[in-house]
């Protein structure tokens, strides 16, 4: 039933913006929306959690100031089950949008997916990619200067992160501009030094960051030793031939 409000307030706006009068608009069912939100935020709501964390940017563009205002409660503070739907919701995401991971990461959400909290692989790898994408547009960075998810995600050396950020990030093979693909080199190099004197016991990171070779654009002397470092270790997780 909520989907179906939800997109039926989407049609109404959309009619709206053509200068057609349509109903019913958001303003009709606010009160619905703030009652809703209550009960979703003390845990009792799931379902409304969860279509919220689908639905998004489809609720900014309908209520900005609305969402911006209780993007804390719809990603609950006081329920951990809200909280978790909201996240799976939100693993439906396909487009990075600048306010969305400012909203997510300013308020502890996406670190809390990295870092699992009982959640399905889907929000954490979703939430990488999310981080690998901010990265590659410059929104995030590898600088100790502030909160680097990018950087904490490398420091943690789990081997799951590095699997899903170097195979995302292969997936990107072709795509990327030569600004992309210089931040993964700077990337690759990070991971290179954070691993440098452990790689017995971080053959599978090694291997996994062996996919990076594909964004190669040119040797340097920082770039060869770096190869040099997974090429040995490349066929341990199977990516010897890539």
């Amino acid at each position: 039933a909520l989907e179906s409000i939800i997109r039926l307030l989407l049609h109404a706006r959309a009619l709206h913006d053509k200068g057609l009068s349509a109903s019913p608009t958001w303003e009709d069912l606010r009160e619905f929306f703030d009652e809703e939100l209550v009960l979703s935020e003390a845990g009792n709501n799931a379902d409304f959690a969860a279509h919220l964390g689908v639905y998004l940017p489809n609720m900014r563009y309908l209520a900005e100031d609305w969402v911006e205002r209780n993007f804390d409660r719809i990603f609950s503070q006081e329920s951990q089950a809200a909280w978790a739907c909201a996240a799976q919701g939100f693993a439906y995401q396909r487009t990075l949008y600048d306010w969305l991971y400012t909203a997510l990461k300013d308020g502890g959400h996406l670190a809390r997916m990295l870092a699992r909290d009982g959640l399905p692989d889907t929000v954490t790898d979703k939430a990488i990619q999310f981080v690998a994408l901010a990265y590659l547009h410059g929104t995030e960075t590898l600088s100790e200067a502030r909160v680097s998810l990018i950087g904490e995600l490398l420091r943690g050396r789990r081997v799951d992160d590095y699997a899903k950020l170097a195979w995302f990030l292969w997936t990107l093979r072709g795509r990327l501009d030569d600004t992309q693909r210089q931040r993964v080199m700077v990337l690759w190099l990070e991971a290179s030094r954070l691993l440098s004197g452990h790689e017995m016991s971080s053959q599978k990171q090694l291997s996994h960051l062996s996919l990076l070779a594909v964004h190669i654009a040119g040797l340097t002397p920082e770039i060869e030793a770096a190869w040099i470092q997974v090429a040995p270790y490349a066929d341990v997780s199977h990516h010897g031939s890539t």
